[in-house]
């Protein structure tokens, strides 16, 4: 029920955050839910679950840029 009613939503933000690749988006999504089934228990995501989301998405993403930037400054030129 909760990812029917949010994964749209969640999903524009990311697929706009990743030009658009598709796969990349659905990886974050499938990462932002994962950890939101963990965590259901916990007061602050019961508090506010949609904004636990994105911040949650927006970690994931965050994560991916700064994977991203690792392994461009180590190929090789």
């Amino acid at each position: 029920m909760l990812y029917g009613r949010y994964f749209q939503p969640i999903y524009n933000y990311t697929l706009g955050n990743v030009r658009g690749n598709q796969k990349v988006a659905e990886d974050i999504v499938l990462g932002t839910f994962e950890k939101a089934v963990r965590h259901l228990q916990s007061q602050s995501i019961r508090q506010n679950f949609k904004g636990w989301l994105f911040t949650t998405a927006r970690r994931e993403l965050l994560t991916l840029i700064r994977k991203e930037q690792v392994a461009e400054k180590h190929a090789p030129k």
